[in-house]
């Protein structure tokens, strides 16, 4: 393990609060508010960031409560598999769950993020 003043590099050792590699705790809203209170106090976005976000998504007209997001990588993170990371689903198993989402909460839009051109190519087929 490696120590500095700010830093602490462990050997991937992960603690029972931590999320698991199953992603069930996107099911649990209070494990999702503990890491979402985390997250922000601990890696907070400068005003910099939190202006050209606000515009960005201003420009896109989106409306947050009626849109699910969808994350997928490719590249690296797929072929790497990288340890104590959760298993990224298939293209298949993301839109099931996005699918599921768009009809659960009456969702009318899905926002993309994603690295890999074929996975971008992929979800536009089956979304469009």
């Amino acid at each position: 393990m490696y120590k500095s003043k700010n830093v602490v590099l462990s050997a991937n050792v992960i603690l029972p609060e931590m999320p698991s590699v199953s992603m069930e705790y996107f099911n649990d809203l209070d494990k999702l508010n503990m890491w979402y209170s985390l997250s922000s106090k601990y890696i907070p976005c400068n005003n910099i960031i939190d202006k050209y976000v606000e515009e960005e998504c201003s420009k896109l007209n989106i409306d947050f409560s009626k849109t699910v997001g969808l994350m997928l990588r490719g590249t690296d993170y797929v072929f790497l598999k990288p340890k104590a990371h959760p298993r990224q689903p298939s293209v298949k198993e993301a839109i099931s769950q996005v699918e599921r989402l768009l009809i659960e909460y009456q969702c009318n839009s899905v926002f993309l993020s994603t690295e890999d051109s074929e996975i971008f190519s992929e979800i536009v087929k089956i979304i469009i």
